[in-house]
């Protein structure tokens, strides 16, 4: 396949698991998807292992809207390819605010789309595409949104 074709094909992967939900690849989770199993540490192809996505590295914690939160990064972030994090809430949880997250650079600039975190059993699971410009991302920003609600607040990534 040439070039062209074979980015093509890569742009038609991203926009179909990004605007179908899927968001994951699902033969990385053992054909199982995103079913109420994905936060189960014993199911197929999640747990300590990071979902298929590579190893959990714990980012922190932080508190945004009263509530703390556990940021894991799931294997690398690699430039102008999807890359996956999950945040885990620390007693009260999420209850029924939206949770967002994205990559900034440096400078503060947005190096990626916001994503809205997707249930996934005891956390909520993200897929991120750090922008090929623009330069490395320093930190992940939470955005936690809902009922007279609007919070944020980002930690350091590694390196």
């Amino acid at each position: 396949m040439n070039s062209i074709a074979t980015q093509a094909l890569g742009a038609a992967r991203v926009l179909f698991f990004t605007f179908t939900g899927f968001g994951c690849n699902d033969l990385a989770h053992g054909g199982h998807g995103h079913g109420a199993d994905v936060g189960d540490p014993g199911a197929e192809g999640h747990g300590e292992t990071g979902g298929g996505h590579g190893t959990e590295t714990s980012l922190g914690s932080l508190e945004v809207a009263g509530r703390r939160f556990e940021v894991l990064l799931l294997g690398e972030l690699i430039a102008g390819k999807m890359g996956a994090m999950e945040v885990v809430p620390v007693g009260a949880g999420a209850g029924d605010d939206s949770v967002f997250l994205w990559l900034e650079g440096a400078d503060g600039a947005r190096l990626s789309a916001p994503a809205k975190g997707a249930n996934a059993g005891d956390r909520l699971h993200f897929h991120v595409t750090p922008s090929a410009e623009g330069g490395a991302p320093r930190r992940v920003v939470l955005r936690v949104r809902g009922e007279g609600v609007d919070e944020r607040g980002a930690l350091a990534l590694p390196g």
